[in-house]
């Protein structure tokens, strides 16, 4: 969807389906709104560093002007005015993020990010990114996925994107862990401005809508849209 003020586009990366009722629904979607890339891959979670590569490889031939790529969870509500305009002054050859160092893989094989020694031998995680929201500068793009075929794939789609394609494009990190909010919105939150503190908010996301309605209402902070600014 194209906002003609802010100028970014939203793009739905999603895999190969095998329900067919999942694919009907796909395809009516599609047809609707237009925003979804399908790549030529399962759609499972082991892949999602297929999907995530999918679609830059996408933005990168098919946005080769934008200033930034932003990944977020469709469980994450952003803060578009701040968000723009931090895009604005990002610095160039970064990625923006909520960053995690000293990382250590989990090795609990009852755990769903399960990882083994074959997996992954070494004892910590180079410096990585949550997948909740990233943002990634233009300079940054092409370099990391020029790495990309020196790697051994890896199904952890924030340690592999974020991590091992940043160091081995020599990529600088920003840390906006203190505009991340990781957990999700709670009723005790109401009175904090949401449009005056964070870039981004982890939440259920039957319940960001509604949430969001609950603080504009709350606060005296105004609710800004593509046609206020």
């Amino acid at each position: 969807m194209n906002c003609k003020v802010f100028r970014y586009c939203a793009i739905f990366p999603i895999g190969l389906l095998h329900n067919s009722a999942e694919i009907v629904r796909l395809e009516e979607e599609l047809n609707l709104f237009g925003d979804i890339l399908q790549g030529d891959y399962l759609e499972s979670y082991n892949n999602l560093s297929l999907k995530t590569l999918s679609a830059l490889r996408y933005a990168a031939v098919a946005y080769p002007t934008v200033e930034a790529i932003m990944k977020i969870d469709d469980d994450v509500a952003w803060n578009v005015p701040k968000v723009a305009n931090y895009i604005k002054q990002i610095l160039p050859r970064s990625i923006s993020c909520y960053k995690y160092d000293d990382r250590l893989p989990v090795r609990k094989p009852t755990s769903k990010w399960y990882t083994s020694y074959d997996e992954y031998p070494q004892e910590k995680f180079p410096p990585y990114c949550s997948g909740v929201a990233y943002i990634i500068h233009k300079d940054a793009l092409m370099p990391m996925l020029e790495v990309v075929p020196e790697q051994s794939f890896f199904w952890i789609d924030d340690v592999f994107i974020t991590g091992f394609l940043t160091r081995s494009a020599d990529i600088v990190f920003v840390k906006l862990n203190q505009f991340t909010a990781l957990k999700p919105l709670r009723k005790e939150l109401l009175n904090i401005t949401f449009y005056s503190d964070h870039m981004f908010y982890g939440n259920h996301k039957e319940n960001i809508g509604r949430k969001f309605e609950q603080r504009r209402r709350g606060s005296s902070t105004n609710f800004y849209g593509c046609d206020d600014f």
